[in-house]
C-alpha cells in the first residue's frame, strides 16, 4: 500500500534549481521587465519630459545588465567543456537556465541601451552575447564525464539547444531593437 508523505519534493515530478550566481541579476531583469509593461507609458511621458535623466537611468541600468551578462557568458558559460566534475560524483557544472537567463538579461541590457538612445551599443552588446551564446556548442561543445571517459554531446542535445535558442533569440531581438525607430514622439496636447 502506498504512503503518503509530507516532502513537497517527492511529489513534484520536476525540482527546479537555479544557479544562486542568477538569482540577483534575474531579480534585476526582471524588475525592469515588470516597470516596463506595467509602467510603460508612465516612463514614456517621463523619457518625453526628462530626456536628459531618462538617458542617464537607461545607460546605467544597461552598463550594469550588460556586465552582468558579459560576465556571466563569456566567463562562465563559454569556457564550459563538462558538465559534471570529473572527480567528485553528483557535482553538476551545467544547468539548463544559464543560457535562458543570461539571455534574457542580455536583452533587458540591449533594450536599456536602446532607451538610452545608444542603438549601437545595443547592437554591439546584443550581437556580441548572442553570437557567443549562438556559437558555443560548435566552437566549445559540451562533454559528460562517465566511467572514465568524455563523451561529447551532440549539436541538437538539449545541453546545446540552451545556448543555441537562447543565443538566437538574442540576436533576433537586438536587430528587432535596432532596426525599431523610437516611438516616442511628441504627443498632442490635451
Amino acid at each position: 500500500m502506498p504512503t503518503l508523505t509530507t516532502n513537497p519534493e517527492s511529489i513534484l515530478a520536476v525540482v527546479i534549481r537555479l544557479p544562486p550566481e542568477a538569482l540577483v541579476p534575474l531579480l534585476i531583469g526582471s524588475g525592469v521587465l515588470l516597470v516596463l509593461l506595467f509602467a510603460g507609458t508612465a516612463l514614456a511621458e517621463w523619457k518625453r519630459k526628462h530626456p536628459g535623466p531618462a538617458r542617464t537611468a537607461g545607460a546605467v541600468l544597461g552598463v550594469v545588465l550588460s556586465a552582468a551578462a558579459a560576465y556571466m557568458i563569456v566567463v562562465k558559460i563559454f569556457p564550459m567543456e563538462l558538465e559534471n566534475d570529473k572527480i567528485h560524483q553528483g557535482i553538476q557544472y551545467f544547468s539548463f537556465f544559464d543560457g535562458p537567463i543570461y539571455a534574457f538579461m542580455a536583452i533587458i541590457a540591449v533594450v536599456m541601451w536602446r532607451w538610452a538612445n545608444q542603438r549601437w551599443v545595443a547592437l554591439g552588446v546584443g550581437g556580441a552575447l548572442g553570437a557567443v551564446l549562438f556559437m558555443k556548442p560548435f566552437v566549445k561543445p559540451i562533454g559528460h564525464y562517465w566511467d572514465g571517459q568524455t563523451y561529447m554531446r551532440s549539436t541538437t542535445d538539449l545541453e546545446h539547444l540552451t545556448y543555441l535558442g537562447p543565443g538566437l533569440v538574442l540576436l533576433i531581438a537586438t536587430v528587432i531593437v535596432f532596426k525599431r525607430p523610437p516611438s516616442l514622439a511628441h504627443s498632442p496636447p490635451r
